[in-house]
């Protein structure tokens, strides 16, 4: 019995951990979007370039939205197994759009 619970409370804070990071990197890429907006306001860089690099950004931090907020909803109605899963899948999804490999 201290067997299972145990292995529920290491679920339960690594699933805390990941949303902690999850929270991190959406932090990151609204960083990263804030300071390329107001290093945009030069009429040397062409709207096309700063496009470009504007929409991976915006595409990474709405992976990131929704994967925190789904398991901000799992986590208050205790589903802990479902928030580790739905903030491992965010991290491996946000992964592989950065690389553009999806």
């Amino acid at each position: 019995m201290k067997f299972i619970e145990s292995k529920k409370n290491i679920i339960k804070l690594t699933s805390l951990i990941l949303m902690v990071i999850i929270s991190i990197l959406l932090l990151n890429v609204i960083a990263e979007y804030i300071q390329m907006k107001l290093n945009s306001e030069s009429p040397f860089i062409p709207d096309f370039a700063i496009e470009l690099y504007l929409k991976p950004k915006i595409i990474q931090g709405v992976i990131l939205m929704i994967g925190l907020i789904s398991s901000i909803v799992l986590k208050l109605i205790k589903k802990d197994f479902e928030t580790l899963t739905i903030s491992i899948l965010t991290i491996l999804i946000f992964y592989l759009k950065i690389n553009n490999l999806i």
